[in-house]
């Protein structure tokens, strides 16, 4: 079974999880047959090392809320059990091990497409997995490196980021269109957003 396994991994830093997001996985899956995609939550992205992500339970809570009515979607909670910053080229690997002979896709917006050649161990994680591309309006993705294998979807994807849903729900403003409806009760209930932008 491992070995015709065809596995999607999303990682981000899902603050909170937005429509957008969940689009990207769903084409994902639907356009490259995949069997499962795994939302990958970091503990604290590598890329973000000037703002403050919400704690990982409530994270790792809207994410549960939002993927609950698909069930090819899961969480993987990698990144989070690890106390070093994970780069994801050790993300791939480690999934590379736990599955070997299957067949992995990272799933990035083409904004991420950009910058791939610079992540970290670049060229060693090119060869351990291929890439799905969703087109984000603004960014044209760059040139794609020489090594990777890179995928792109046809339907771009919503104006729609998790720093406009921070913002919206501090300013009090409605994020019914931003994200699904149990994710829009969670983050009014808590009042997650409330002092940060």
């Amino acid at each position: 079974m491992a070995g015709k396994l065809r596995l999607g991994l999303f990682g981000g830093s899902f603050d909170p999880v937005h429509c957008g997001h969940l689009q990207l996985a769903l084409a994902a899956r639907n356009a490259f047959r995949l069997e499962r995609v795994l939302f990958i939550p970091a503990r604290k992205p590598p890329h973000k090392k000037d703002r403050d992500v919400s704690p990982a339970a409530q994270r790792l809570r809207m994410l549960s809320i939002a993927l609950r009515p698909y069930p090819r979607l899961g969480i993987s909670r990698f990144e989070l059990r690890r106390t070093a910053t994970t780069y994801t080229y050790q993300t791939a690997e480690y999934f590379r091990k736990r599955y070997p002979g299957a067949k992995i896709f990272f799933i990035i917006g083409s904004d991420s497409l950009a910058e791939l050649s610079a992540w970290k161990n670049a060229e060693h994680l090119f060869s351990l997995c291929e890439f799905i591309v969703g087109k984000r309006a603004g960014f044209a993705g760059g040139t794609i490196p020489r090594r990777a294998v890179v995928h792109f979807l046809q339907r771009p994807l919503p104006q729609v980021s998790s720093s406009l849903v921070r913002l919206n729900a501090a300013a009090g403003h409605l994020i019914r269109e931003l994200v699904p409806p149990g994710v829009e009760r969670y983050i009014e209930r808590t009042g997650i957003y409330n002092k940060k932008q």
